[in-house]
């Protein structure tokens, strides 16, 4: 009783200051949805254009968005459905020496949508009094990726590389703007001189091999890009999705590699048990001889879901 009395007298107070309470307006979850796909789309490119800093509070706001619609529309039937993206690797800042004015720092630490307009043209200015460095030509190309003129942005990358041939950030941005463009043997090119200025055998080397990846992928070579995949998958687990690793388990074990093919999966048991996955792993090793191992994975393949089996 004491709290419906003092929600009623919080009621008269608004009422005096403003007139009349404020009703807000109830959630639209499927232009909350729209909104979530928006931001994850700016999100994906700035992770993959070397960003990955101005991708993460976009990603938490399209997380937020789409919690918020999710938990206004728990059917989930969107109007809109948010389109689903390929993710792009997070890329490794290499920076060449020396770098340009003092300031480029902070300006690339401020880098946002909203204040892309005004950096570009300070970036502009800096170029044109006659500072050089392929770093700020770089900047320059992640800002009109920002603005959404990737044409300018394939421009400033070339730019970079033509002040530094070797520019590993550089390298990797621009093979990344021409893979969908279909020119998957200039891309190539980039990226493996991008893997010479690194050691390949690092986690340094993931963005680049993950846009390789991608390459082979789109030119239908998937052997290579299963190798690749697996190699991603060594160097920094978890940085590809689900989906592409379960892919390139069945294409290892289509050609004789079956241990690499069991280490995916074995990986994918452990955080997504899907039956898919489950099937592929139990079949696998019992035809390796591996029996004991099998009953238990396809033992998990029987286990319930939510009241449900998970066999399908």
């Amino acid at each position: 009783m004491a709290e419906n009395s003092e929600m009623r007298n919080s009621d008269i107070r608004v009422k005096q200051f403003y007139g009349q309470a404020l009703m807000l307006p109830k959630p639209d979850s499927a232009r909350l949805a729209v909104q979530a796909g928006e931001f994850f789309a700016q999100a994906e490119e700035f992770n993959r254009c070397g960003a990955p800093e101005m991708a993460s509070p976009l990603y938490r706001q399209a997380y937020t968005l789409l919690h918020g619609a999710v938990a206004n529309n728990p059917e989930g039937s969107f109007t809109h459905p948010i389109r689903s993206i390929d993710l792009q690797p997070a890329l490794v800042e290499i920076q060449s020496a020396p770098m340009p004015p003092q300031e480029l720092p902070g300006l690339r630490a401020h880098l946002s949508a909203e204040s892309a307009g005004e950096i570009a043209a300070r970036l502009a200015s800096l170029r044109q009094a006659g500072y050089a460095h392929a770093e700020l030509h770089r900047m320059e190309g992640l800002t009109a990726l920002i603005l959404q003129d990737t044409s300018t942005a394939v421009q400033r990358f070339r730019e970079a590389l033509g002040l530094d041939p070797n520019h590993y950030s550089s390298l990797v941005n621009l093979a990344g703007l021409l893979l969908p463009e279909g020119r998957h043997e200039e891309a190539t090119a980039l990226l493996h001189r991008a893997l010479d200025q690194v050691n390949p055998e690092s986690p340094e080397a993931v963005p680049a091999l993950t846009n390789l990846s991608l390459a082979h992928q789109l030119a239908g070579r998937p052997m290579d890009e299963a190798l690749l995949v697996l190699r991603i998958h060594r160097l920094k687990p978890g940085h590809l999705r689900n989906e592409r690793l379960l892919q390139a388990a069945g294409i290892l074990e289509q050609m004789g590699e079956d241990p690499a093919a069991i280490e995916l999966l074995g990986w994918l048991r452990e955080r997504q048990p899907l039956p898919e996955v489950l099937r592929s792993l139990g079949s696998l090793l019992e035809r390796r001889g591996d029996y004991q191992e099998a009953a238990l994975v396809y033992r998990l393949l029987l286990q319930p879901i939510n009241g449900e089996s998970a066999v399908s």
